[in-house]
């Protein structure tokens, strides 16, 4: 399966830039990181880049309802740290 990490992201939005600036508090990390988001139709991208972090998730929405996509490495990161991966989650919530 892999690890699991427990932390609390904040999520606010930018409307000079139209994405999600957002800050995780997590027990592997003794800085809070810094991440954006941008959400385009069905597709999610988050970005870090906060040393020694460098990586991008891309993800989408099938018509299923799934969801899938994975982390990858920036042009040029550190792939000891940024390794890449994949992930699923089984349902989107609709408000």
């Amino acid at each position: 399966m892999g690890q699991q990490i427990d932390a609390l992201e904040l999520i606010g939005y930018d409307p000079e830039t139209d994405t999600f600036p957002s800050t995780v508090f997590s027990g592997f990390s003794p800085t809070p990181l810094p991440y954006r988001w941008d959400v385009r139709d069905d597709r999610v991208t988050i970005k870090v880049a906060y040393a020694p972090l460098d990586a991008t998730f891309t993800g989408s929405w099938r018509q299923d309802g799934t969801f899938s996509g994975g982390w990858r490495p920036n042009p040029g990161a550190d792939e000891s740290v940024n390794v890449p991966t994949t992930s699923a989650v089984p349902s989107r919530v609709t408000p």
